[in-house]
């Protein structure tokens, strides 16, 4: 007669999904016999030597492989282990299931069969993820033929469309072949490539081995030479088009320049990716083989999708201000990480280590704009105005190769957010919510390392408004009600903004009229608000408003002046006249200091005759503008009271808190619907 095989008091054979263990109840265990526990513990030990000493508890976890988290008695996770089968192989246990290698090298043929797996498995079964039509092919792109000598770069006939790749990859300080109208004959008959282009060399083959035929790559597609920037000015802003309809892009996630290649480095992976095998019984009475490896972050953890003994690495492309707008756009992406190969789009991450996919995070922006309604653009406006001031944080704070780039590097992502909804981009800042988006100020701590100090650029450029004038990187405050929208980690603090004030309206004269999303020549901005004149005591140093304000303390006052050049004449004092407009209440957590509620942009009135020029042109250009091309209120902002005036046109030069309270504003009689015009 068969008797039934006793279940281990400790795992059950991991009946249950998931159990909580003290240390001693697994040695225990494994003094009794227990097969389980006993490869259990040895995985642990190969991770966690002393785990006998420090683990309070052992957490398992079925999910497809079992995840087992070691909690220290200092309540600390010093390692996560996964053990787990390969795919087809025997497993007397069914919560050990299969999981995958890590390849020791990206560029290996099974890497491009689980890339060609994932991609042919979103572009047939994600819903969120299809397309209206195989897409148009970019202006130029390279062929990559069946090999090297065939590979060459192609000029493109208007609509024609084809499946292309494209490469999302860092510059550095290297020097590549890069297509210039005196090579372009040649490289149309092949494209010869240099030792310092090396991550061209490898994304060139990894495409073909995908079997696509086309990749576009922004050095090789683009004319770069410097004394004709003409062809780069009209294609920069169709960049966000090349990537959000790109088959896949290929993100060179690791590699700091084009000599560095698309594939990491084989002996960085191999610590990395460490694995134990361990001797186990098999459903047919022989053994078989289990693997453990060690996981700095829980496998499950959807913050991170990809996995190592070790933290994994930030990849250095994230610094790169341009990659943002490609990373963003993308609807697929391969990323080439030190610690494994990994995959994302609206649907799922995917990393190559792991069986089931990860639930992505959420992401409106990789959406083709061909497939949203417009009944819908009403909804998306709201979504991306929301997240929008946490993506300037993040762009402000990667590196710009050219800081002049400030605008170009965003105004793809700015066109696309166009196409997709309701909303009007101005000079970094969108129109539906340009009341919020007004509180910006610069993170004096958050300086990116080789940005030059805090500067205005010159003009033709950007309004004194926007936070594009500016160099340096950028903080909002958390808006009110607290949670209401996406936060930076740069966000200090707990208190919250709420938005005071009308924008009426803005205006824009771009220096190339063929590019509405580049540098402006002059973007005047109407607003209705409070507006109080200050002044500084010359004796005390004290600043003073010109209405009584009776909460209104000059050593109250907190500015965060934009640039240098203005903190050094604001503060030692040259003459100029400034003002404080009112655009906010702070909104303290859980009560409000009232002498510090007011948030105020700090104005410097325009006062020399160049200055003055700006007001007349601004009067000019509002006057003749038509009533379709303005954002806002039409009748009123052709209104003779609505026109610019040198009595009330400011340069922002910064923002203000704690200049009283909106009830001591009232009470001294500051006029809610001021007039403040800002250049």
């Amino acid at each position: 007669m068969d008797v039934k095989k006793k279940s281990c008091a400790a795992c059950g054979e991991l009946e249950e999904c998931n159990l909580e263990l003290a240390w001693a109840q697994l040695q225990q265990a494994v003094e009794d016999g227990c097969e389980l526990c006993t490869v259990v513990k040895a995985g642990v030990l190969s991770f966690v030597p002393d785990a006998a000493e420090i683990a309070d508890q052992l957490i398992l976890s079925v999910d497809v492989s079992l995840i087992v988290s070691i909690v220290g008695k200092d309540k600390n996770q010093p390692m996560v282990v996964e053990f787990y089968t390969i795919l087809g192989a025997p497993s007397v246990w069914p919560g050990v299931g299969p999981a995958r290698h890590v390849s020791a090298d990206s560029s290996a043929d099974e890497c491009v069969s689980l890339a060609r797996k994932w991609l042919h498995g979103c572009l047939s079964l994600h819903s969120e993820c299809q397309r209206p039509d195989v897409p148009k092919l970019p202006t130029r792109v390279v062929a990559v033929g069946s090999c090297d000598e065939e590979t060459r770069i192609i000029v493109t006939e208007p609509g024609e469309r084809g499946e292309y790749a494209a490469l999302s990859h860092c510059w550095g300080g290297v020097h590549p072949v890069v297509l210039l109208s005196s090579n372009l004959e040649a490289l149309q008959e092949r494209l010869h490539l240099n030792p310092s282009s090396k991550t061209f060399r490898e994304a060139i083959s990894f495409t073909r081995r995908l079997g696509i035929p086309y990749l576009w790559i922004d050095s090789l597609c683009i004319l770069q030479d410097e004394d004709d920037p003409s062809d780069w000015q009209r294609e920069a802003p169709r960049m966000s088009t090349v990537y959000n309809s790109a088959t896949v892009t290929l993100s060179a996630a690791s590699s700091s320049d084009m000599a560095g290649g698309l594939f990491p480095n084989r002996a960085g992976r191999a610590p990395r990716q460490r694995v134990v095998e361990i001797a186990a019984p098999a459903p047919n009475g022989s053994t078989t083989t289990v693997y453990a490896r060690g996981r700095k972050i829980d496998p499950r953890d959807a913050g991170e999708f990809v996995h190592s003994l070790f933290e994994p690495e930030p990849p250095h492309l994230r610094s790169r201000a341009w990659v943002l707008q490609e990373d963003q756009l993308s609807p697929r992406i391969l990323h080439f990480r030190k610690e494994e190969l990994a995959w994302t789009c609206s649907s799922c991450s995917r990393c190559e280590c792991r069986i089931r996919p990860s639930l992505p995070q959420p992401h409106p922006f990789r959406r083709s704009p061909g497939t949203i309604r417009d009944e819908d653009k009403p909804q998306m406006t709201g979504r991306f105005s929301l997240r929008w001031p946490a993506m300037v944080m993040d762009y402000t704070r990667r590196n710009l190769t050219k800081e002049r780039d400030r605008i170009a590097a965003l105004s793809g992502l700015a066109r696309y957010i166009e196409r997709c909804t309701t909303d009007t981009f101005f000079c970094g800042l969108f129109y539906e919510d340009i009341s919020f988006q007004l509180l910006w100020h610069i993170d004096r701590d958050g300086r990116v390392p080789g940005q030059s100090p805090r500067g205005r650029f010159s003009a033709p450029y950007a309004p004194s408004w926007s936070w594009m004038s500016v160099s340096g990187p950028i903080n909002y405050f958390h808006r009110h009600p607290l949670g209401a929208a996406p936060s930076h980690p740069a966000t200090r603090g707990r208190d919250a903004v709420s938005t005071i004030g009308t924008v009426v309206g803005v205006g824009r004269i771009p220096a190339d009229q063929s590019n509405v999303m580049g540098p402006v020549l002059l973007a005047p901005m109407f607003l209705v608000t409070g507006v109080v004149p200050i002044t500084r005591d010359t004796e005390s140093g004290q600043w003073q408003p010109a209405y009584p304000i009776r909460d209104f303390a000059s050593e109250n006052l907190k500015f965060h002046i934009d640039i240098e050049e203005d903190e050094t004449k604001f503060h030692n004092g040259n003459g100029d006249s400034y003002a404080l407009i009112l655009a906010g209440r702070w909104e303290g957590e859980g009560m409000t200091i009232l002498c510090m509620e007011t948030v105020c942009i700090l104005g410097r009135l325009l006062s020399t005759p160049e200055e003055v020029n700006l007001v007349t042109l601004a009067r000019q250009y509002q006057q003749q503008t038509s009533e379709d091309q303005i954002l806002g209120n039409p009748e009123t902002f052709k209104s003779d009271w609505s026109l610019p005036d040198p009595s009330c046109s400011y340069f922002r030069i910064g923002l203000a808190r704690g200049a009283g309270s909106l009830k001591a504003w009232e009470q001294a009689g500051v006029p809610s619907v001021g007039r403040a015009f800002l250049f």
